[in-house]
């Protein structure tokens, strides 16, 4: 399988299954698939670009696409090939559409030539070219569009202040499997956050005695009033855990290991 071919197999399939996902690894001359694919996985533009039918919406989709991906990939190369790649999408779901309209169109101006006349023959054609330069004309507008766009988000890009990237490559397990205890640490830091459990669930042994500690005897020496404040502690970062996606849950908790309140 092409390149060309496995960007037809994602535009019919609309969606990135796992069908997708097991053949990128056997495509001719992109060995970037598989990385690409981990990079745009689950993102809402995508599924916009997929599934819409109206070129504007593509586009834009596509400009925020672009912006919420590749401005964030610290390697060149694998920056450059997921940009390719998204234009390439792209292009074919545009182009594609159009050719079968022009197809459609010309199509019926054949069965109007059997019951028109030669002279109302030559003005439906010149009727179909005048929409094909139309269509031609917007794609092309779409196109110096789409790159101002793709400029004015890498501007924005540099301005935002450099942080350590230390994204990697998930495969679809490794998101399963950091959603399931995502959500688990999240309800239990919402029920027993008091006693610190999500901390030690986290590996914050020393986060959690403290949260344990100031439970126990903070509780007994206050009256219970410390317990009261220990649990909102528990509440506020069980709801917080709760709302992270599985990517940014590992980037907080396990690889940057950040404590309170992220």
């Amino acid at each position: 399988m092409n390149r060309k071919e496995f960007i037809n197999l994602i535009l019919d399939k609309r969606s990135l299954n796992k069908e997708v996902y097991d053949l990128s690894l056997k495509v001719d001359n992109f060995p970037y698939a598989r990385q690409v694919l981990n990079k745009i996985w689950g993102n809402i533009n995508l599924d916009l670009i997929l599934k819409s039918n109206k070129i504007i919406d593509i586009n834009n989709a596509k400009g925020d696409l672009i912006a919420n991906t590749i401005n964030f990939i610290n390697d060149s190369r694998l920056k450059s090939e997921t940009k390719r790649f998204i234009e390439d999408l792209v292009d074919q779901k545009i182009l594609g559409s159009n050719f079968e309209n022009i197809e459609i169109t010309n199509h019926e101006n054949k069965k109007n030539k059997r019951t028109k006349q030669i002279k109302n023959t030559s003005k439906s054609n010149n009727s179909n070219e005048e929409k094909i330069k139309s269509l031609m004309q917007e794609i092309e507008y779409l196109r110096k569009n789409n790159e101002i766009n793709s400029l004015k988000a890498e501007i924005k890009s540099l301005q935002i202040s450099k942080s350590p990237n230390i994204d990697e490559e998930l495969s679809i397990e490794e998101i399963d499997e950091l959603r399931s205890r995502r959500t688990s640490i999240g309800i239990f830091g919402i029920i027993f956050g008091f006693l610190g459990v999500h901390k030690f669930m986290l590996g914050y042994t020393r986060e959690g005695f403290l949260l344990l500690a100031v439970s126990i005897v903070g509780g007994i020496v206050t009256c219970g009033s410390a317990i009261i404040i220990t649990d909102i502690i528990g509440i506020i970062e069980g709801i917080m855990i709760l709302n992270k996606t599985p990517r940014e849950f590992k980037k907080t908790y396990i690889d940057r290991k950040t404590t309170w309140f992220q």
